[in-house]
């Protein structure tokens, strides 16, 4: 980035290199913007936390020269802005850059600087990871470069009028050596740890964006001076020790809005005085146990120690982060008074503050806050900085970016070092996302970092390969149904013998029974509708989960066809669904009246809520009666997890008073059946929502003519009973062929998900070596979720949406994208009425429902 403030071209260059310019005499000296990035790179090292975790990595405490090393990298980083390729290119317009400029200068004569910076010598005495740490300070505007086979153009380091590279190198490299000299005397070689050379990456990035603050570090230095780096990372709140210290001796009921005096539950309490020496573990809990609590509560006990610096809570789904948002800042603010930032691209939200970006990469927040205020937010301004936070809750897809081969992962990487990682729902993740995310977990503990993965349902295979525990492959079912649960559970051992402890919970003092049955209703949204109206007009709170979007749609309608009156979820007086082709702004309302129909407040009285899995995922409602789709084990305890959710409620109808789930199943499940429009089996191309009909079948029998479950005492048993991979292989081969087969083809596409995933994550055991496979693939659409590729589709600026409220934009559905959708300005929606959008090319329809599309098109 030349400017930050416009377009204007300057008339002449200044009489040094420049960095950065605002207005054409507004010059940022090359050489000054190298020592901003240098102390805001020293800085960073200089904080407890990034110095343990390098010590970590190198695995040994670093010594004082290894330190001033690499600060004079990070300080060369731009040092390919000396050619006069890239000085004169504001003038010439030229597209000339500055990255392989800057491999060209320290490691290619032809270039002419070697000399001239007069490092050479020295440099060459720091081993031989120097060339690839240098290669990795260079991956500072977020992917690596290539820069073998890259021949320096001669003409980028000729001399010109007024300007000699040479000349301006020899005092960029006379500069290095005064601030790091220590670094060019002796001393050991650098470590020669490709783990390093990634996290060198990232923290470069990261000084990088910091030191190129104007607000900091501004390019007129005349008439104010730059803001010290320690400062600066005091005030964006990278330096938390303010934070540290402004903790309060509060007690838990005061931080979770809990009655007065109310203790902590066992497993809550179990965590909490788990050895900080356990880096990773695995909490399985029953839904609306306080996993939540007990997650923030273990967070403020190492933050207090000084073992992590921040906290990322992630979850599955975008409705899920923002109810979690609110329950996480409110600790947050009782235990310090800071603010937890929302970490979900498109919002800008810090505490209970909303903002928005200015041009000039401003940005505006609705409080007015001051200017200490508005600093602290920094993280929340830009979503590749939300993990840099100290608190944020987001999707795991924030977290998934720090791994896979896209840019800003390094920089992603780096801020989520210091932070306590909790997964929540981590039975949710499909096998791809699964190997990317155990990937970058167990990296991140064996640097030193704590995480915590938490689950109501986690199959003993999924627990195991998560905590990178050895598996035995003798196991079977009836010894994982005697581990204990609730539990917590960890690894223990020397790396790739590691064995599985498990810390067995008292259980809490409320239980449930569910009555659960099957009905062969699934492809009768009518007869589904009857009986949610049923129950509702005898005072129950119905939750009807469908497992596709389409299904929930006709649903809805059904109901609304038998009563128009019906009691179904609103929105500003609007009937509606619940799913998630919805645009932003209306979601955001959607996810608000479930909470106000269904809520721990909500009042009494019958009511309807149609929706997708959007409201089965890290909701805190509570249904009287559900009726659900078949789906997974793991997913219908979660779905359960919504029902009778609150056990002091006591305004529950006499009919509703024991907990009752209708499980809707097909008339006949059978690999030779499709049954893909109910989210049932796999397609082709190997998609679907939930493919392995064995898995369906296991719960299907499970339930059988009707059962009892108690809840959580039955977990265990259940989960493993509709998910371990020996049982159902014995069930496919009982039932035949045909299952058999599915079965095959089942497991091989999770473990072809597997795979391309782990392919797709970076490769940290590999050195920098500047050579093609360092670079990011571009022809490689790399995604954090396969199957969920989606189109932004902009709508007419100032359009009212069918609530009544403004849109600016919805996301359609990968298959659904066509050239019309992908070239669109939002000009072409037209509104017929005010209850309804149409995107005609396409023949995309906007109403209540949601998004739905013409069944020609």
């Amino acid at each position: 980035m030349a400017s930050s403030k416009g377009t204007f071209m300057p008339v002449v260059l200044p009489p040094f290199p420049w960095a950065k310019f605002a207005e054409p005499d507004c010059w940022l000296p090359l050489i000054t913007h190298l020592g901003d990035v240098g102390d805001c790179f020293e800085a960073l090292l200089n904080l407890p936390l990034y110095r343990a975790r390098l010590a970590a990595i190198i695995e040994k405490e670093p010594d004082h020269v290894t330190i001033q090393r690499l600060c004079a990298l990070a300080f060369l980083h731009d040092i390919g802005k000396l050619s006069s390729g890239f000085q004169a290119k504001i003038l010439t317009k030229a597209r000339t850059g500055h990255l392989l400029q800057g491999y060209h200068a320290l490691w290619r004569k032809e270039a002419g600087l070697q000399d001239a910076l007069g490092l050479g010598e020295d440099i060459s005495q720091w081993g031989e990871a120097m060339r690839s740490l240098f290669l990795a300070a260079l991956a500072h505007h977020g992917k690596p470069i290539m820069a073998s086979g890259q021949e320096p153009v001669k003409s980028d380091w000729a001399a010109r009028t007024g300007y000699n590279p040479a000349e301006a190198a020899r005092a960029i490299g006379q500069a290095c050596r005064a601030r790091y000299p220590d670094a060019f005397g002796p001393g050991p070689e650098l470590p020669l740890h490709t783990e390093l050379q990634h996290f060198f990456a990232g923290l470069v990035a990261l000084a990088d964006q910091i030191g190129s603050r104007e607000c900091d570090f501004p390019l007129d230095r005349t008439t104010r001076p730059a803001t010290k780096a320690a400062d600066v990372l005091r005030n964006i709140n990278m330096d938390v020790f303010r934070l540290r210290q402004a903790l309060k001796p509060v007690e838990p009921w005061q931080l979770f809005g809990w009655a007065e005096g109310t203790k902590l539950r066992p497993m809550q309490q179990a965590l909490l005085e788990l050895s900080l020496d356990i880096r990773l573990a695995a909490l399985e809990s029953e839904t609306g146990s306080g996993k939540t609590e007990a997650a923030f509560l273990r967070f403020l006990r190492l933050f207090r120690a000084g073992l992590v610096d921040g906290l990322y809570f992630a979850v599955p789904t975008r409705a899920a982060a923002a109810q979690l948002h609110r329950r996480i800042n409110h600790a947050v603010q009782a235990a310090f008074g800071g603010e937890c930032f929302l970490a979900l691209p498109g919002y800008m939200k810090a505490g209970t503050a909303e903002g928005w970006a200015l041009p000039g990469y401003r940005v505006e927040w609705a409080d007015n806050p001051d200017e200490a205020q508005k600093q602290a937010r920094w993280a929340a301004e830009a979503s590749r900085r939300f993990l840099a936070a100290p608190v944020a809750v987001g999707t795991v897809d924030q977290v998934m970016l720090s791994g896979l081969q896209v840019k800003w992962s390094h920089f992603r990487s780096a801020a989520l070092a210091r932070s306590y990682l909790v997964i929540d729902e981590v039975h949710a993740s499909d096998s791809y996302m699964s190997a990317v995310m155990d990937r970058i977990v167990q990296n991140h503990v064996a640097h030193g970092g704590h995480a915590l993965l938490m689950s109501a349902t986690l199959g003993s295979a999924t627990r195991a390969s998560l905590l990178g525990a050895k598996k035995t492959g003798k196991a079977d079912s009836s010894n994982t149904i005697q581990a204990p649960y609730p539990s917590l559970s960890w690894a223990e051992g020397e790396k790739k013998k590691k064995q599985e402890i498990h810390l067995g919970i008292e259980l809490t003092e409320y239980q449930k029974t569910v009555s659960i049955s099957t009905a062969p209703l699934i492809a009768k949204p009518h007869a589904i509708a009857s009986m949610a109206l049923e129950a509702a007009r005898q005072g129950a709170r119905v939750l009807v989960i469908r497992n596709t979007v389409d299904q929930v749609i006709a649903t809805q309608q059904a109901i609304e066809a038998l009563d128009a009156n019906a009691p179904t979820l609103s929105v500003n007086g609007i009937r509606c669904p619940h799913h998630s082709r919805f645009a932003a702004e209306d979601r955001l309302l959607l996810d608000h009246a479930v909470e106000q129909a269904m809520g721990k407040h909500s009042v009494c009285g019958g009511r309807i809520i149609c929706g997708s899995q959007t409201v089965e995922q890290s909701l805190d409602i509570d249904a009287d009666f559900m009726i659900t789709d078949l789906c997974p084990i793991d997913v219908l305890l979660q779905r359960i997890g919504r029902l009778h959710r609150h056990a002091g409620r006591h305004d529950r109808p006499d009919a509703f008073r024991n907990a009752r789930c209708i499980v809707l199943v097909p008339e006949a499940l059978s690999p030779e059946i499709n049954l893909l429009h109910f989210g049932l089996g796999i397609s082709r191309d190997g998609g679907g929502v939930y493919t392995d009909l064995t898995g369906l079948e296991a719960v299907r029998r499970i339930i059988g003519e009707g059962a009892i479950w108690t809840i959580p005492q039955d977990n265990r048993r259940l989960v493993e009973a509709g998910t371990d991979p020996k049982t159902l292989t014995a069930l496919a081969e009982q039932l035949g062929n045909a299952w058999t087969n599915e079965r095959n083809v089942v497991v091989g596409g999770h473990s072809a998900q597997g795979t391309i995933g782990r392919m797709n994550l970076i490769d940290r055991t590999r050195a920098f070596d500047g050579s093609m496979s360092d670079c990011f693939p571009d022809d490689t659409n790399i995604v954090t979720r396969l199957g969920a590729d989606r189109t932004a589709l902009l709508f007419a600026p100032e359009t009212i949406g069918p609530f009544g409220e403004k849109v600016t934009q919805i996301f359609v559905p990968g298959h659904w994208v066509d050239t019309s959708i992908a070239t669109a300005t939002g000009a072409e929606w037209i509104q017929p009425s005010p209850e309804q959008l149409v995107f005609d090319p396409a023949g995309l329809s906007y109403t209540r429902f949601g998004l739905t599309r013409s069944v020609n098109t």
